[in-house]
């Protein structure tokens, strides 16, 4: 496990970009990192193994704006990069009532191995990525977390499209909700899942740390499951981004 690269950071075009992302979810990789059985490998596809469009919608952001972005390297049922060190569902050990082999019985020890290499690996990244961008330009950004989320969950069916999901950043949080349902989504605030109270981890993390904006977005995956699908979101997603962005950094 030593050896594998946990994340992947590609640089900003521009120095000076109004955002930063972060994808925790972007894989669901574990060649290398744990022995799975093929009893396993339906529930690595699922949502359960990582946030199926995310990295897509993460790249198509990153290269409007000119953005730095960094991308996790392992699926969210080795150890996920969203949840703190505490968190009873840090390594999950049954998804949906399966019990997952590798996960199944495991020891604090290889928690602790995981988080070591690959949790922590991924934070220092994006706590590097973010003091570059400070050190690059003094222009104000944005942190932008990026997650999906299913059409169906435990039997229930979602109408939901867009999740904004936010904690200290209210204000804003509301404006880009406002301005996404504009753009003929159906959306909501702090859901499928609340941010508030520190449980969007990463964003909230990184956020508080670095003293900058952060925020959480959720998008349902029916949506991303083509290029062409993920293109059209981008493009109606970046139409109401712009403005609520250039509002939040003027201040």
């Amino acid at each position: 496990m030593s050896k594998h690269r946990p994340f992947v950071v590609e640089p900003a075009i521009n120095p000076s970009s109004p955002l930063l992302l972060t994808c925790e979810h972007a894989t669901n990789l574990t060649e290398g990192l744990v022995e799975v059985s093929e009893g396993d490998l339906p529930w690595l596809q699922m949502h359960w193994g990582w946030d199926p469009g995310a990295e897509p919608l993460t790249r198509a952001l990153a290269e409007h704006f000119q953005a730095p972005a960094i991308y996790s390297r392992f699926s969210r049922l080795v150890i996920d990069p969203n949840r703190k060190r505490e968190a009873v569902d840090l390594v999950r050990q049954v998804t949906e009532g399966h019990p997952l082999s590798f996960n199944e019985g495991i020891t604090e020890a290889e928690i602790e191995r995981r988080w070591e290499s690959l949790h922590v690996p991924f934070h220092r990244a994006v706590d590097e990525t973010i003091q570059a961008r400070k050190d690059r330009s003094p222009e104000p950004f944005l942190l932008m977390s990026v997650h999906t989320f299913t059409r169906s969950y435990m039997g229930q069916e979602r109408s939901l499209e867009f999740g904004v999901l936010f904690d200290d950043f209210e204000e804003f949080a509301i404006d880009l909700e406002r301005e996404v349902s504009q753009r003929g989504f159906e959306s909501g605030l702090n859901v499928p899942y609340s941010g508030a109270n520190g449980m969007m981890y990463s964003p909230y993390r990184h956020g508080i740390q670095h003293d900058i904006p952060y925020i959480e977005l959720e998008v349902r995956q029916d949506l991303l499951d083509t290029p062409e699908k993920v293109a059209d979101v981008a493009a109606r997603f970046i139409a109401a981004l712009e403005p609520a962005l250039a509002r939040l950094l003027r201040g």
